[in-house]
């Protein structure tokens, strides 16, 4: 379900699960770390919480950002110490369903729900307890609840992306605003060329457009620096080992996107100073009067 690469051996299956049977699955490093290679170890036995488990298969290493599957070792759940068949419902388990497609997801809910609906209400040191509330969810809606607290039946996504976007249109507005008064006072400095090529009949649209694709250049130039700086930072998160077993890399689709919306923001900063310059008079503008704008 979780697409582990399997280096060697198998998983556990639903029979040893059931069994309580004392194996684990280990991830690369920690094979490496405890027996000095992460090949041959299939057999081979590890002393853990003082019991001893026989490793029946090793993966490729699972970064930490992905926290609901991250792990040095895999055992049973059966074998936990926690009572798992208590009916207080306060344990720290998690359960995860795979759905054939997108579509069966509302179906899957609605199901959940009817079941959480005729659980029975703890007996045990939640007795007191009038209500059951279990909430099937997407990866980003189980995220969002844990982080705020949420256990009602709203699960914050919506709160979650207008508070985003709302922070990243204003970490984006507010570089866009100062680029308009450098704008201004670079084209400010350059009144008398425009006056010069006014004289000699460049139009309001071809003087815009100037300014527009010199505003452009910059823009896709200060991109080409943020990429040539991610990745140097994104090689230095990587040799840090800062976030365990996590390899960060570029993503194209990201950058494009972040790409696009710098040059949006980089036109959009440029249009106002570059239409007030283009309306400026040939002999204001040969008089140096531009800097009344």
């Amino acid at each position: 379900m979780l697409d582990f690469e399997f280096l060697e051996g198998r998983p556990y299956t639903v029979a040893e699960v059931r069994a309580a049977a004392h194996l684990v699955v280990m991830n690369e490093s920690s094979a490496r770390n405890y027996f000095g290679t992460a090949r041959g170890v299939v057999g081979r036995r590890i002393i853990t919480d003082e019991i001893s488990y026989q490793v029946v298969g090793v993966v490729r290493d699972v970064p930490a950002a992905r926290r609901y599957s991250y792990a040095d070792v895999w055992m049973p759940i059966t074998t936990s110490n926690e009572d798992i068949h208590n009916d207080d419902y306060m344990g720290s388990c998690m359960a995860i369903m795979l759905a054939r497609s997108a579509d069966d997801i509302p179906a899957i809910r609605r199901e959940f729900a009817q079941a959480v609906a005729h659980a029975p209400l703890p007996t045990g040191v939640y007795k007191w307890c009038k209500e059951v509330r279990l909430y099937a969810g997407s990866l980003l809606a189980t995220t969002v609840r844990t982080e705020i607290g949420n256990f009602g039946p709203d699960d914050g996504v919506n709160r979650f992306r207008q508070m985003a976007g709302g922070l990243l249109l204003l970490f984006m507005l507010l570089p866009a605003l100062n680029l308009v008064n450098i704008n201004i006072s670079r084209i400010r400095d350059r009144s008398s060329e425009i006056g010069v090529r006014k004289a000699f009949g460049a139009t309001s649209g071809a003087l815009i457009g100037q300014f527009l694709v010199e505003n452009v250049f910059l823009t896709l130039l200060g991109g080409v620096l943020g990429l040539g700086l991610a990745a140097g930072a994104l090689h230095l998160i990587n040799g840090s080992g800062l976030v365990a077993y996590t390899q960060f890399g570029l993503n194209g689709r990201v950058f494009a996107g972040a790409v696009g919306a710098t040059l949006f923001f980089g036109i959009l900063s440029g249009v106002y100073p570059a239409y007030k310059m283009s309306k400026l008079q040939a002999v204001k503008a040969l008089k140096g009067e531009g800097n009344s704008i």
